[in-house]
């Protein structure tokens, strides 16, 4: 019965990754013919997001820019607390760019990270 479910989460793993890889061919196929440095940036994710094997881990371009980009939200969060601390900052501009770094950070985040689960 293990065995059974182990397989079926294997399979289910294996189909997200696959739908995964055709969302993000389908943005590319879109942004083919945009020109631009922006459109050369989403262009590279969504060919990270394709490309890379699902055992590719701590080496793949994807997983470098998440964790680059986590640091530089906590190195903003860090300023962001600074700026409340010593008053250069009203609570309420605090609190919207605090949520503006949350949103960053979830958006960035692997998908793991943004899942909902029960306990």
């Amino acid at each position: 019965m293990l065995t059974a479910f182990a397989g079926r989460q294997a399979q289910v793993h294996d189909e997200l990754a696959a739908a995964r890889r055709s969302l993000a061919e389908a943005a590319f196929e879109r942004l083919e013919k945009e020109g631009g440095a922006e459109a050369e940036a989403i262009r590279t994710i969504c060919r990270d997001h394709w490309t890379v094997p699902s055992n590719a881990g701590e080496t793949s371009p994807l997983v470098r820019r998440r964790k680059l980009t986590i640091a530089a939200v906590i190195a903003q969060r860090q300023r962001l607390e600074e700026l409340r601390d010593k008053n250069k900052i009203g609570p309420t501009q605090y609190l919207e760019l605090q949520e503006d770094l949350d949103w960053k950070q979830l958006s960035v985040g692997s998908d793991e990270d943004r899942r909902i689960t029960e306990s």
